[in-house]
């Protein structure tokens, strides 16, 4: 009897409560079987043995799956702080990329914007031109839009020139140099070529360098007037005088020197 009633509840628990709580069920059935009168010993330690080796096996693959879990979520940590590591030193090298672009380009600038200058770039596929320095040197206004309306600030002929090289130039990328002056009388060097895929404009103020090169001449009439004082003050000497250039024929004699090979 006592062995129908543990097989019946046996049955029903494995049912409904798994394996756990079929080692539970065995564990009362053992119970009752030690204290039922005239139990058979021997049922009683089977179905001991059966909740003990279903405890077991329930506490071995609890046990496995905990221990995987645990290495799983150290794995995991681990991976995570080194991507985070990788991440923080990627951030930084890109901050430092960064940082020494722009140093470069504002190096860049720097020296763009040193000389007095207009710099009009075209992308490929754009029409919106950029333009970046001194518009002031060919419109009055400084307005960067009437740069491009070479009509405002050049006479026809020299206006109608460089709107054809332009449009050559952002067409075929055939490069163009031209001397132009503007209608206020400014002497303008006008350069396209095409740069990095981009047409690229530059009006240059050249009125600094006729400035140096006015002073360049004055200091060259100085110098030539004072070479020719000093002939002429040689050339009243009594003694000869004369000099020879490095391959040994004469450059300058005075007049003591002509009468004495006469």
């Amino acid at each position: 009897m006592t062995q129908a009633i543990s097989g019946r509840l046996f049955t029903t628990v494995r049912h409904r409560g798994g394996r756990f709580a079929a080692a539970a069920g065995f564990l009362l059935c053992w119970t009752m079987t030690t204290t039922a009168r005239g139990a058979d010993s021997a049922a009683g330690d089977e179905l001991l043995t059966a909740a003990l080796a279903v405890i077991d096996r329930h506490m071995l693959a609890t046990l496995g799956v905990t221990l995987g879990s645990l290495l799983f979520a150290f794995v995991t940590a681990v991976l995570l702080v080194r991507a985070r590591r990788h991440a923080a030193e990627n951030e930084a090298r890109t901050r430092d990329q960064i940082a020494a672009l722009t140093a470069d380009i504002d190096r860049a600038n720097a020296l763009l914007l040193s000389d007095p200058q207009i710099i009009i770039a075209w992308a490929a596929a754009s029409d919106e031109p950029e333009i970046t320095g001194d518009t002031a040197i060919v419109t009055p206004a400084g307005d960067p839009h009437r740069v491009l309306a070479f009509g405002s600030w050049l006479a026809p002929d020299p206006a109608s020139a460089i709107e054809q090289a332009l449009d050559v130039l952002r067409t075929s990328g055939e490069g163009f140099a031209m001397a132009l002056t503007t209608l206020a009388g400014h002497p303008v060097d006008a350069e396209g070529r095409v740069i990095g895929g981009r047409a690229v404009l530059r009006l240059r103020d050249v009125r600094g360098v006729a400035r140096e090169l006015a002073a360049l001449r004055v200091e060259h009439s100085e110098l030539i007037a004072e070479a020719g004082a000093l002939r002429a003050l040689v050339d009243t000497l009594p003694s000869p005088v004369w000099a020879r250039d490095t391959t040994g024929k004469l450059e300058f004699v005075n007049r003591a020197y002509t009468k004495a090979v006469e």
